[in-house]
């Protein structure tokens, strides 16, 4: 293995070892914190070395402009409802792209958990499952031995991170279609002119007949009306994280 692979790999035994060689309150709630910081760090910083940032921040902003192109009817309806789908239809093939790294993931999350979902108390079980973690950490770090040291921990990086952001791509494709259009209500008072039956009565001895007469009140109205919601936002957000995981936004790199 070379500098990519070895370093790797003792980044990844560093991360899980304490939850398999430490007790349990204390090694678990380690090992998940370390893996969570550093691969965000790794992550942000893959993010910003590439500029992917601005391709995210662009897509958020044209997500936006969609919502102000939205409240022209129909012509803009086509635009939002068109933008949105093809946004999912991106953000479902990243998903795709990401489940094999998914499945690693869940593999090593299944590991750093065995010794504590087990009946794993024993120096012989305990010492065996961090042995088939580090060749499990061994086996990744080999497929990442071609590439630079930053590349090969941001493919880390995705393996620990595919099942949450594959959880936050869900939620988001879930909010952008319920959120495609809302319904905003609004209160409108207005005065209106309307018919007042006056009976026969005497004024002044003088009998005066019945008679109807128009008299000002005011009226207060619920009004409703369906404007864009936020559903172009939130499916620009869930391309971008699942192009993002999946590098697609580098271009190759």
């Amino acid at each position: 293995m070379n500098y990519s692979a070895i370093l790797t790999f003792l980044v990844m035994a560093c991360l899980g070892l304490p939850a398999l060689l430490w007790p349990a309150g204390l090694g678990l709630p380690l090992s998940l914190l370390m893996i969570g910081v550093t691969s965000l760090a790794c992550f942000v910083h893959y993010i910003i070395h590439h500029r992917l940032y601005e391709e995210m921040l662009g897509s958020v902003a044209l997500g936006f402009v969609v919502i102000l192109i939205g409240f022209i009817p129909f012509i803009g309806w086509l635009v939002l409802i068109g933008f949105i789908l093809y946004n999912i239809s991106k953000a479902l093939e990243g998903l795709q792209a990401l489940l094999p790294h998914a499945l690693v993931g869940a593999l090593f999350y299944g590991m750093l958990l065995g010794r504590q979902a087990l009946p794993v108390h024993d120096d012989g079980a305990t010492f065996t499952l961090a042995a088939v973690y580090l060749a499990g950490c061994g086996i990744f770090a080999r497929t990442v031995r071609e590439l630079p040291l930053r590349d090969a921990l941001f493919r880390m990086s995705v393996v620990w991170l595919a099942i949450p952001f594959c959880v936050l791509t869900v939620i988001s494709i879930m909010a952008s279609l319920a959120n495609i259009f809302r319904t905003v209500g609004s209160t409108i008072t207005r005065t209106v002119m309307v018919p007042q039956n006056v009976s026969a009565h005497i004024r002044s001895g003088i009998q005066v007949e019945g008679y109807t007469r128009s008299v000002s009140t005011t009226v207060t109205e619920q009004v409703t009306r369906v404007v864009p919601g936020t559903g172009a936002v939130s499916a620009a957000v869930a391309n971008q994280t699942a192009k993002s995981l999946t590098g697609r936004g580098e271009g190759g790199g």
